[in-house]
């Protein structure tokens, strides 16, 4: 896993480099504006771009806004055409700021206060206000933003770009658009989080001289799952049998809603799970035999221990409904597990989550069993799981989902356009994958099914759940990329799921 850290997290961070290493700050800045060079002048010799190329730098009176005028003194330097703008309060310019300024000054760059807008640039580079915003953009800064945002030219943002809080992804009000993002020492969470996940385009990693150790920021862990990582955890084992491949429990759909079932047990099996019994409603009896591999049960609180024996992982909740007469089965199975004594991890999705969320007195069940809980809600599921707004999980979502995981002792998979994974102990794993086509009845099952088929075999449930949204994500990109995002269907990322575990078995990459 790759660490990840927030603005405080960066800040320690260059301390450290600064303190431990003794690193100056301009040699720091130097690094970033080095490294920030070298990804600008790439993606322009992509595009065809001649070595003269027209650079618009806009930069702020900070120390963002200092690496922006040490790469546009390395730019011109290089041969480009440099068009420097410093915007903001001249009164408030750092100690650095103002020595890369009057550097770019003795070599008679020119630095202007406003865009000139005649100019056809081939890259815009924005080096404004860097990881401290905070509030929405306003003023010349704003204005700065939508005039540039208008213009068809390479953008590249330094470290963040303009108007995007580092912590959360947030965009009050405008941000910068940018094709990539150069980030230094550690990428940060706001740039996989909401309006930040698209706003910094594709993301470049510089150590740029800050090498630190995981932990380091001492905050609570933040990580994105890497290709590894999932090849590592999915490995199959060459002798295995389908015990060794996990035996799944399912309780899900009812007689209104078997397409859930289905599903859910399709999606298992696409990762690999061994044996499959999926306990429904008796009218879908006939539904269920369209898929042979799984094994039948009714549902029914006599079938509920043998399930429970059999089972190395269960998934309960899509589709069951919430009626009494649910919610008296759904305690029954938790009462069962607590009884049986067996560590069992249970995924909790849709109409489970939903009488968890009126009945506080479900999560006492769990806590008297050995089971790991995951549990896995979209947005507006986890604002009532948790008695908040969905506007206070967007403003709050990191500490938000690692104060729940906390409290209930369980994985919590908070599902949106980038998922976070939170574990018990303080790890949140951040999820930048899958795409809009993914926002359609059913895929929310289809993850359930990925998780548990995972979580069957796994010991770490936490690494589980991060693997099934990894592959959920990555599922729906391959099925956008194949179908379109406006035409895929659930069933297109179970599909999508086998053509990759086949990559990592024969060890391709996918």
């Amino acid at each position: 896993m790759k660490e990840l850290v927030t603005a405080d997290g960066m800040r320690q961070i260059e301390r450290h480099a600064m303190e431990e290493l003794q690193l100056s700050d301009e040699i720091l800045m130097e690094r970033a504006a080095l490294f920030s060079a070298a990804v600008l002048e790439k993606e322009l010799k992509k595009r065809g771009c001649k070595k003269q190329a027209r650079i618009l730098v806009l930069c702020g009176t900070g120390n963002n806004g200092g690496d922006g005028l040490a790469l546009a003194r390395i730019l011109y330097e290089h041969g480009c055409r440099v068009f420097v703008v410093l915007l903001g309060d001249r009164s408030k310019q750092t100690a650095l700021n103002k020595k890369q300024q009057k550097i770019l000054e003795c070599l008679q760059v020119g630095i202007g206060d406003t865009i000139r807008t005649d100019i056809e640039y081939d890259g815009i580079v924005d080096a404004m206000l860097g990881i401290g915003i905070t509030r929405g953009l306003t003023g010349v800064f704003a204005e700065a933003v939508e005039t540039v945002n208008q213009m068809d030219a390479f953008k590249l943002a330094i470290d963040i770009p303009t108007g995007i809080h580092a912590d959360l992804g947030l965009c009050q009000t405008v941000a910068f658009a940018a094709d990539a993002t150069a980030t230094f020492g550690c990428i940060k969470t706001g740039l996989l989080l909401a309006e930040g996940r698209y706003a910094g385009g594709r993301n470049y990693l510089g150590s740029c001289g800050m090498t630190y150790h995981t932990g380091q920021s001492g905050q609570m862990a933040y990580f994105m799952l890497e290709k590894k990582d999932i090849r590592k955890a999915l490995q199959r084992q060459p002798g295995g049998n389908k015990g060794t491949f996990g035996k799944l429990a399912v309780i899900a759909g009812s007689e209104k809603t078997p397409g859930a079932a289905l599903l859910c047990t399709k999606a298992a099996f696409a990762t690999g799970c061994g044996y499959i019994r999926l306990m429904t409603a008796k009218e879908n009896k006939k539904l269920v035999l369209s898929v042979p591999e799984v094994v039948f049960s009714p549902r029914h609180k006599d079938e509920i221990t043998p399930m429970l024996q059999f089972a190395s992982c269960l998934a309960i909740g899509p589709g069951i409904g919430t009626s009494d007469e649910t919610k008296s089965f759904l305690q029954a199975v938790l009462r069962s597990l607590a009884e049986c004594g067996k560590p069992l991890p249970v995924v909790l999705d849709a109409d489970a989550l939903n009488l968890f969320a009126v009945d506080e007195s479900l999560w006492k069940l769990t806590a008297k069993s050995k089971t790991a809980v995951i549990c896995s809600p979209h947005m507006a599921e986890f604002a009532r799981l948790a008695h908040v707004t969905v506007e206070q999980i967007r403003e709050n979502r990191l500490q938000l989902a690692g104060q729940f995981a906390r409290e209930k002792n369980c994985v919590l998979v908070l599902k949106d356009a980038t998922t976070v994974v939170a574990a018990p102990d303080g790890r949140v794993c951040i999820l930048p994958v899958g795409n809009d086509g993914m926002a359609v009845a059913g895929s929310g099952d289809v993850l359930t099914g990925t998780i548990a088929g995972i979580a069957a075999r796994l010991t770490d449930s936490f690494l589980a759940a991060c693997c099934g949204v990894y592959l959920h994500g990555l599922a729906g990109e391959k099925a956008a990329q194949k179908k379109g995002k406006a035409a895929m269907l659930p069933t297109d990322l179970i599909s999508q799921l086998g053509k990759i575990l086949k990559h990592i078995d024969q060890k391709r990459d996918w």
